[in-house]
């Protein structure tokens, strides 16, 4: 099996991950605040860290599906965006999805903090690859 074939095929395979996550009602706000309350968060924290928790949670998501779509296009002419696109058309998909599962909500910030987490791959790679091509011509 060739590279990128094995790269596609763990892309299918985190998109899957995804959206099984996202069938799950059990990852919805009330679950995650009920987890928050019987660690004894204080009270004023605990609305703060549930955010913080769920809009890392998307940016991870997304910066591990854009990581895994790269390395599927690697050397394609317009790689980074091929990546950030499929991982951001991707974000608006799954938060669609939300729309109709039972106790989840799709959120337009969420898809643009989906979209986020996807750049924040995309320009990491991008200036690593600059910065070994450089190197090389050294």
């Amino acid at each position: 099996m060739g590279v990128r074939v094995f790269w596609l095929v763990v892309t299918v395979f985190w998109c899957l991950a995804i959206y099984y996550f996202t069938e799950q009602p059990a990852f919805n706000d009330a679950h995650t605040l009920r987890f928050f309350y019987s660690i004894g968060l204080p009270e004023a924290m605990i609305k703060i860290t549930d955010f913080i928790v769920r809009k890392l949670a998307h940016v991870a998501l997304f910066f591990t599906l854009a990581f895994f779509a790269l390395k599927a296009v690697r050397y394609w002419r317009w790689q980074y965006l091929a990546a950030w696109a499929f991982a951001a058309v991707y974000g608006m998909t799954d938060e669609w999805h939300q729309l109709y599962v039972p106790g989840r909500s799709g959120k337009v910030g969420d898809v643009l903090i989906d979209a986020a987490g996807a750049m924040i791959c995309i320009a990491i790679v991008y200036l690593w690859d600059k910065r070994r091509q450089k190197s090389k011509k050294i």
